[in-house]
């Protein structure tokens, strides 16, 4: 009853429908199919891969009579190939022997293409002397890459160095087996060729023998292959020589037992009677190839067992102290008197005297050391402990002198004492007992209250510990006479050497006075040549030119020249 136009008809249900491939024609290489109905595909014989067969329909293609075109395909297989054979250039010829891989290198052709069969490999080892491991080179079984090469893994090898053509003065060779007199050695226990030698002890010979070795190649066009060559060279193994006995007075110690002491050995040192003492181990060094070289240790200490005699005379600088068996420092040296018994001539028993040093005169600087405008002559040799005063040059004046009239009488008051505390001082430093070189401190502070006995003090210790003495204090001077009028007199302590002073060439240790530059005197007498008138200088009787001077301010001092003697006339010498 159906009066619509174009009224779909009514589908209670739609048909499933499944797409049946049918078989391409005709079938690719390398898919064959297996079961009853032809229903399940696998790759063939050489092949690799998963088989599938799949089709799709072609909607362009479709018309009333022959339906929706299908096309259909197998995919998934693979054809296997062999891999090339190895490329030997590739490789060290002389490290890896590839000899079994060239065998396999050639047995299976797959179309244009021959070489190894997939899946088969071959053994890489290596080649003599080289030593080492064993690997593979192998072609993969599935393999679809005609230019794959083969995949190479290679040993680790190691070059094993085998003895030279000739074997040098100085090794043996044991064999290359494990029982090596040598191999306790860790430097060998990765080293086995060289575990292999030894050092000929019996013509002196020692150390750690150690070969090397390098390799050469050659390309050997008659065989086609490399011939290598090995480079062995020996080292280590020199002469041995023994160790000198210790450097030793035999009056003292017995070095007997360390006469001709072999590299390596040891040996003991005794004391040579009737000396007593230790024994000390003495050794030489192992493999010595020094023929100068002493066996080496402690010498002991040896003793007399009986009082040995003073010597006659004393040595400068001690002296006997009265009633005892003891010795002191003479006058004119310090320290502490120190007595050993120690072998004398003839390996005679004689006392031997130390630790005196000779005291040493302090002396007043000179060239750049020296300050201008002062004179040093007071002080040029000043012995330990004594005073002595820096003056200005005449030529020079004192600005103390100059500001202060007071400070004149007390300057003239102090150097009066300075003339006195220098011959106190003179005959305190000689050899007297330390509470009269106290005594000499107290007076000394009491020149100069109190700064030139800090002063001498600390230059006394410093000279002692061998430092250098405290730098020179210099007053700074009024660089005119007019401004003395603001010039403040200082304090100005006499210069000193330090008592216990043991250092020869040791400057006097002062402050410098303030000395103001005024003129440069008239030498006396005049110098030869030169006279003085009202008018200045000129040449005197006897000598011709024009009198030139010049003032050198630094010392005061005036320079002639210009003035030469007269000279008479020779006789003529006549023909």
């Amino acid at each position: 009853n159906n009066v619509i136009i174009g009224y779909q008809v009514d589908l209670p249900a739609v048909p499933t429908c499944r797409l049946s491939c049918p078989i391409p024609d005709p079938v690719p290489d390398g898919f064959i199919t297996t079961g009853q109905n032809n229903e399940h595909w696998i790759c063939d014989f050489g092949w690799t891969g998963s088989a599938n067969l799949s089709c799709e329909f072609d909607d362009s293609n479709f018309n009333e009579t022959d339906g929706c075109t299908v096309t259909t395909a197998l995919t998934g297989c693979k054809q296997r190939f062999p891999c090339p054979p190895a490329d030997l250039r590739v490789f060290d010829a002389c490290t890896y022997d590839l000899t079994a891989c060239l065998e396999i290198g050639s047995t299976t052709t797959v179309g244009d293409y021959t070489g190894a069969k997939p899946g088969a490999s071959c053994d890489i080892s290596c080649r003599a002397p080289m030593q080492g491991g064993v690997s593979a080179a192998t072609c993969p079984v599935n393999n679809t890459d005609p230019l794959s090469p083969l995949q190479v893994k290679l040993p680790e090898c190691y070059l094993h160095c085998t003895p030279p053509p000739e074997i040098p003065v100085g090794y043996v060779w044991i064999g290359n087996n494990s029982n090596f007199s040598n191999m306790s050695n860790l430097s060998n226990l990765t080293d086995p060729a060289s575990a292999e030698w030894e050092c000929d002890s019996a013509a002196g010979y020692g150390g750690i023998p150690k070969i090397t070795c390098s390799m050469s190649s050659i390309f050997n066009s008659v065989t086609a292959l490399t011939d290598c060559f090995i480079d062995s060279v020996l080292s280590g193994c020199e002469l041995e020589y023994p160790c000198l006995p210790p450097d030793a007075d035999t009056c003292v110690h017995n070095i007997t037992d360390c006469i001709g002491l072999k590299a390596g050995g040891s040996c003991l040192v005794r004391c040579s009677l009737p000396m007593f003492g230790a024994t000390e181990e003495f050794t030489c060094e192992q493999f010595n190839r020094d023929p100068t070289r002493r066996a080496e240790g402690e010498l002991p200490e040896c003793y007399f067992p009986y009082d040995c005699l003073p010597p006659e005379p004393l040595p400068e600088g001690y002296e006997k102290i009265p009633g005892k068996e003891e010795y002191r420092c003479a006058k004119g040296w310090i320290g502490t008197a120190i007595n050993e018994c120690k072998i004398g001539k003839y390996c005679s028993p004689l006392l031997h005297l130390s630790g005196c040093i000779q005291l040493q005169p302090c002396v007043s600087p000179t060239g750049d050391d020296a300050i201008c405008g002062l004179d040093y002559a007071a002080c040029e040799i000043v012995h330990p402990g004594e005073l002595c005063k820096v003056t200005c040059l005449p030529g020079y004046i004192d600005a103390r002198l100059l500001n202060d009239t007071s400070a004149d009488e007390s300057l003239a008051l102090n150097f009066s004492d300075e003339s006195n505390m220098t011959n106190e001082t003179a005959n305190a430093t000689s050899n007297e007992p330390e509470e009269e070189d106290d005594n000499t401190s107290d007076n000394y502070s009491n020149i100069s209250n109190d700064t030139s006995d800090n002063y001498s003090n600390e230059s006394s210790e410093r000279t002692e510990s061998n430092e250098s003495l405290p730098a020179v204090h210099v007053t700074p001077a009024p660089e005119s006479i007019e401004e003395l009028s603001n010039f403040t007199v200082p304090v100005i302590p006499p210069v000193s050497c330090p008592k216990n002073n043991t250092a020869e060439g040791t400057l006097i240790v002062y402050f410098a006075p303030p000395c103001v530059f005024v003129a440069c005197p008239d030498p006396f007498p005049y110098p030869v040549g030169y006279r003085k008138t009202e008018s200045g200088w000129e040449c005197d009787d006897g000598y011709t030119g024009t009198a030139i001077t010049y003032c050198n301010e630094c010392n005061a001092s005036l320079l002639f020249w210009g003035c030469e003697q007269l000279q008479p006339c020779a006789t003529p010498v006549l023909p």
